[in-house]
């Protein structure tokens, strides 16, 4: 017995894919998702279609919307599974492997870990664009 796997090995587009299988599953319509997550239709079609990155907090929004949890995203779309037509028994048990589906979520909680570190950075510029103006505005008033 062996398991074949012939499931798009890109982890985003599965993601996409596996955001609209849910979708569809709900018979919800994209314009369905977009009002449940406050967004226009056509940001929602951008981030369903993977034109538009998404965040660890927009995953966890649409996980909700949909009913399963962040994790779940990550398990390929079982369509996409394609028999073995050796002759070989096939057994389809789960088609993410744990490791990888470990794998894809370090991924997601790396992206994370990087968009934080963006945002502080930007708010430690802030921080000191601020001390200068107060300090050119105590300036200009002394």
């Amino acid at each position: 017995m062996h398991f074949l796997h012939s499931f798009d090995s890109n982890p985003t587009a599965m993601l996409h894919q596996k955001i609209r299988q849910l979708r569809e599953q709900h018979h919800l319509r994209d314009e369905d998702m977009a009002e449940r997550l406050c967004m226009s239709q056509s940001a929602y079609s951008r981030l369903e279609t993977g034109v538009t990155k998404m965040d660890v907090e927009r995953l966890r929004k649409i996980a909700e919307v949909l009913e399963v949890q962040l994790d779940d995203l990550f398990i390929p779309v079982l369509g996409a599974i394609q028999p073995d037509t050796s002759g070989q028994e096939s057994v389809f048990a789960d088609p993410t492997p744990r490791s990888s589906r470990q794998a894809l979520l370090q991924r997601i909680v790396d992206l994370y870990t990087e968009q934080m570190e963006e945002v502080q950075a930007v708010n430690a510029r802030y921080a000191r664009m601020t001390v200068r103006i107060l300090a050119l505005l105590r300036k200009a008033e002394g």
